[in-house]
């Protein structure tokens, strides 16, 4: 129906201004400065946000969430290494990473925004 429909969408526009935030966050991080559990938790924020808005967005988006999903992996794994090995090397690759997930986080927040208009 068209009131589920306009739900669905309202609800995913919702998710996408939570997952905005969460990538905002990201972007102002300074990775050879920020705590790796400050940066932990705000990717921890980023895969909920980003799992809410793939629930609520179906399979609409699919192409933009899957992206974001890989390059927030990428990530996690760099984050990880860092942890176990700091270096100026791991401080680079974290930095790299991000600007894919930002990058990634911005790809997807065009396409939405051709539907909540935000």
């Amino acid at each position: 129906s068209a009131s589920a429909s306009s739900s669905a969408m309202s609800a995913t526009c919702a998710d996408a201004q939570k997952l905005h935030g969460s990538l905002q966050s990201l972007d102002h991080m300074n990775a050879s400065s920020a705590s790796i559990s400050g940066l932990t938790a705000n990717l921890d924020s980023i895969k909920t946000s980003l799992g809410s808005l793939s629930s609520s967005a179906s399979s609409e988006f699919q192409a933009q969430t899957s992206a974001l999903k890989s390059d927030l992996n990428g990530l996690k794994s760099a984050v990880t290494k860092l942890t176990k090995s700091p270096s100026a090397s791991a401080i680079t690759d974290v930095k790299t990473e991000a600007e894919k997930v930002s990058a990634a986080g911005r790809n997807l927040e065009a396409a939405v925004k051709s539907h909540c208009g935000t």
